[in-house]
């Protein structure tokens, strides 16, 4: 598993077999088994991770991706090229998502996989509410600089794959927006567009998802 150590990859164990913890390290001790593991209290096959999990037989193994839904499970070793496809397909998925994050009274904090798809949705419907829009210099005031405005309360879009988003007569091709001091910075072809004067009722769906309450990032 050494190519996956940069890669949103995890791996995790379950023990059925009815060994306690102290003796689950002594096993995993002398195995040389790296991996996090933890332990199914109960009978054996019985306890409440494999009865929650619909455990039928073991070794049973779940693949599951980054918005936290089981994408294959396989009841015996599925084989190294069947896992390896799985895993290279899922991976790429979690690669190409987009990455969000908010700073927020000094705090930083990451959204979830699974709710960006809702945040994206109506980041897009904010930005093209706006009334307001121009392209910013080379040398732009502190308002204006997507660096400066990452020193303050901001949330951050960055896109692996372009999103489209029309702002007035312009049709952008995205690849980061940040919202910080009431203005979107768009970052698009190398340029910074500052747009605003948005709609509040367009507006407010973005504001509900970006004051969500969130873990602060260790």
């Amino acid at each position: 598993m050494k190519n996956l150590k940069d890669k949103p990859f995890a791996l995790l164990g379950v023990h059925i077999g009815g060994l306690g913890a102290k003796e689950l390290k002594e096993v995993m001790e002398k195995e040389k088994i790296t991996w996090r593991s933890f332990v199914d209290h109960g009978n054996a096959g019985a306890g409440p991770i494999a009865t929650k999990w619909n455990l039928a037989s073991t070794p049973s193994f779940y693949l599951i991706d980054h918005q936290g839904m089981i994408r294959y499970k396989w009841a015996g070793p599925p084989g190294e090229k069947v896992l390896d496809a799985a895993l290279d397909k899922l991976i790429k998925a979690a690669d190409d998502e987009p990455k969000v994050t908010r700073r927020l009274d000094g705090d930083k904090y990451t959204f979830p996989a699974k709710t960006v798809e809702e945040g994206t949705k109506a980041l897009i419907a904010a930005i093209e509410s706006c009334h307001s829009s121009d392209w910013v210099e080379e040398n732009p005031p502190a308002y204006a600089d997507p660096e400066k405005a990452q020193k303050g309360d901001h949330v951050r879009f960055v896109f692996k794959k372009p999103i489209t988003v029309t702002v007035l007569t312009d049709r952008l091709e995205v690849t980061e927006a940040i919202f910080a001091n009431g203005a979107f910075l768009l970052r698009a072809d190398g340029k910074v567009m500052r747009s605003t004067k948005y709609e509040f009722q367009k507006m407010k769906p973005f504001l509900d998802w970006y004051g969500q309450t969130l873990p602060v990032d260790k």
